[in-house]
């Protein structure tokens, strides 16, 4: 199996770049423990010749004092180190899940919903969490070399053939730790599916929003059952990874031990002869264990940086994802209010889908008017508002504010114009007036906390939010706080009507806003929203056809094509698709 370090490069050149005292901090880690092994490997050699042969008491308690301080001194500047490694590796890790969070949001719905994008995002994860472990490797790596040169040296000045013995025999290992290697990469890559499954299994189980389905419909069972199943076949790719894995390791550690058996004997006949002293065979039997051990620990972080970096090259590759905004000048005339919309030949097709959604749409909204699309599901309703949003990119059209192609507008800038309700918005859980204005609390003035006060007057749930023991302050659900507010469906849809509003967006659009109200709350927040988008143009999508009657114009979508277009009055003296649907509707509430 070939495999590349590709991630290693990538995670140097980042925090050397934006983490300053990380590689010194790693380096000095690795020096303090490469040289700390010598302190244990000379100094016994010299107390231990003082005690068999010359016995001077002086020098044998200057020895014994150097021993111990140097250990001391080592122990608490490798303790030093590795808690300050300990706290940048943390912020690495946490810094690492931000990127890929900020990266999720940055790039187009569309990549985003490919499947091999999903995967990918679902690796990358997995990559953070072997962050910490990447930095461990490195270092402890550095800090082998640093003991293998060194001891390395003591053997060549002693005796150099001990250091070709032990590299001759520990060059048996090698083939043991590449199929080792080759376990570790294989064992990474078969799991991933398994483990994805599995968490997202458990996350599902733990995640109180899913609890009233999940227990009405048996889905705790279903779910229960189903991570078992995953379970079991994670247990069997262990089972036979452990297995394989337990061999190769147990057959390098026995070479290892043939290997200090073979030193040991090789010093052994040499004491006995008296070529060396017994302090000399203690210095060059723990220098020869620790050259065999660096030796090895080298090759084992080489085949972890390898295992490692299947983990991390996913991370990078979705960092990598194109990002197809661009920044650029904001020409004049498209802050003009109210602004023009225009499809021109607008043909769209999801990621996913054998057939287009939308098939050469061409339609204009002059400034200021109201327009409403109206369809069938499945018509294309929604994706007309998430191509307008640049949400996607059609595969073939232009879209026009304005009379200037939306694609070629600061992204940042474009959003600023748009006041959106989607029918499946989402209210964060952080305060109500945190939601409406997308900004800190400490940073919301005076100005406009009274506007927010206005906003939620004019959609109708002052009075609600009023009765609320902290008003505008108060947590939206219970995730951040044990008092957060519990909206019903109804009340949540006025709040997002209200951030839509208190944005003051030059282009209004409101897809299926008020699904949960009842009719005629339905009809009160569209008769507020005419007189709020005066000044505005407007696109609303609703399924209940009586309130389409307040639009300029309405626009007929079947089969991802126009089929209407015409005022209430026109369309239905045309007696075609819009007044059937319309008679449908209001026979079914006259009935």
């Amino acid at each position: 199996m070939k495999t590349k370090l590709e991630s290693l490069p990538l995670f140097l050149k980042e925090i050397s770049r934006d983490y300053k005292y990380m590689l010194p901090l790693i380096f000095a880690l690795a020096i303090f423990q490469g040289l700390s092994p010598l302190v244990n490997i000379i100094l016994p050699k010299y107390i231990l010749d003082e005690l068999l042969y010359m016995r001077r008491v002086n020098r044998l308690l200057i020895y014994i004092g150097g021993i111990a301080l140097g250990n001391f001194v080592f122990q608490l500047a490798t303790s030093i180190c590795r808690n300050h490694l300990n706290v940048n590796m943390y912020i690495l890790e946490l810094d690492a899940v931000k990127k890929l969070a900020i990266k999720a949001t940055n790039i187009s719905l569309e990549n985003s919903e490919k499947k091999s994008n999903l995967d990918l995002l679902e690796r990358g994860k997995e990559g953070t969490y072997n962050i910490i472990t990447f930095v461990e490797t490195i270092s402890n790596m550095a800090a082998s070399l640093i003991t293998l040169v060194m001891v390395t040296g003591i053997l060549i000045k002693n005796d150099w053939r001990l250091v070709f013995l032990i590299l001759l025999c520990n060059m048996f290992t090698i083939p043991c730790f590449n199929r080792i290697r080759f376990l570790d990469i294989d064992n990474a890559k078969r799991g991933i599916p398994e483990n994805r499954a599995f968490r997202y299994l458990c996350s599902v189980a733990t995640d109180f929003r899913f609890a009233k389905d999940l227990r009405l419909y048996k889905g705790d069972k279903f779910f229960i059952k189903k991570a078992e199943e995953i379970m079991d076949k994670i247990l069997i790719i262990n089972h036979e990874y452990f297995t394989k894995h337990g061999f190769w390791n147990g057959l390098t550690q026995s070479i290892v031990q043939i290997q200090i058996t073979i030193t040991f004997i090789i010093l052994g006949l040499s004491l006995l002869a008296t070529r060396i002293t017994a302090g000399t065979f203690t210095m060059l039997y723990a220098a020869s264990n620790q050259l065999g051990r660096s030796f090895n620990s080298l090759i084992q972080g080489y085949t972890d940086l390898i295992t490692l970096s299947v983990y991390l090259d996913p991370y990078y590759e979705f960092l990598n994802i194109e990002e197809i905004e661009k920044e650029g000048e904001v020409p004049n005339n498209f802050l003009i209010k109210p602004a023009s919309i225009a499809f021109e030949d607008v043909t769209f097709r999801y990621p996913t889908a054998k057939e287009d959604i939308l098939k050469n749409i061409n339609f204009k909204v002059y400034p200021g008017e109201t327009l409403a699309i109206v369809g069938k599901n499945g018509a294309g309703k929604t994706t007309i508002v998430k191509l307008l949003c640049r949400l996607y990119r059609p595969q073939k059209g232009r879209i026009f504010i304005n009379g200037i192609d939306i694609l070629s507008l600061p992204i940042e800038e474009y959003k600023k114009q748009l006041s959106i309700v989607f029918q499946d918005f989402k209210l964060l859980p952080i305060k109500l007036n945190e939601n409406i204005l997308g900004k800190e609390e400490r940073f919301i003035t005076e100005k406009e906390t009274e506007m927010i006060w206005s906003k939620l007057e004019e959609t109708g749930v002052k009075s609600w939010v009023e009765g609320q023991p902290k008003g505008i302050k108060s947590y939206l659900t219970k995730i951040l706080d044990d008092n957060g507010l519990l909206p019903s469906g109804g009340q949540e849809q006025k709040i997002a009507i209200t951030r839509a509003l208190a944005r003051d967006g030059s282009i209004v659009i409101l897809d299926e806003p008020t699904a949960a109200l009842d009719p005629k709350s339905e009809e009160e927040i569209f008769e507020n929203m005419l007189k709020l988008t005066e000044e505005k143009t407007s696109i609303f999508i609703s399924h209940r056809l009586s309130s389409t009657r307040i639009a300029d114009r309405i626009i007929v979508l079947d089969k991802g094509e126009i089929a209407e277009v015409g005022t209430h009055e026109e369309l239905m003296e045309q007696n075609g698709l819009y007044a059937n649907m319309y008679n449908t509707q209001a026979k079914q509430y006259v009935d």
